[in-house]
């Protein structure tokens, strides 16, 4: 898994259906022998087949409906501790601090 402190390469995707995803994933692990960060718009493509290619890779999955909601008007819904995002790997893993870079509005 990425952990703070080291390079990492993190990749954003949207893709149609779960096979493209697949694709996608299979291509990424292909090219990347390291851990990497996988960023899409939501969880609703990622099959078990994608898991647990991501999970062999030690990829860390981030579904932005999750990490970053959106309100009903469309607006960024800012979270008391906005300034990062915390990921932890299932099974006890590591950590991963995502900091988010540039101005944030008031809570």
């Amino acid at each position: 898994m990425p952990t703070a402190g080291l390079a990492f390469p993190v990749f954003l995707t949207q893709q149609e259906n779960q096979d493209e995803l697949l694709e996608v994933v299979k291509n990424l692990c292909l090219l990347h022998a390291d851990p990497f960060v996988l960023l899409t718009p939501t969880r609703r493509r990622l099959s078990p087949p994608t898991e647990q290619m991501l999970a062999q890779r030690k990829a860390l999955f981030l579904a932005l409906e999750n990490e970053m909601p959106f309100d009903e008007q469309g607006g960024l819904q800012v979270q008391p501790d906005s300034r990062r995002i915390v990921c932890s790997a299932s099974r006890g893993g590591p950590r991963a601090w995502l900091r988010w870079h540039g101005s944030f509005p008031d809570a």
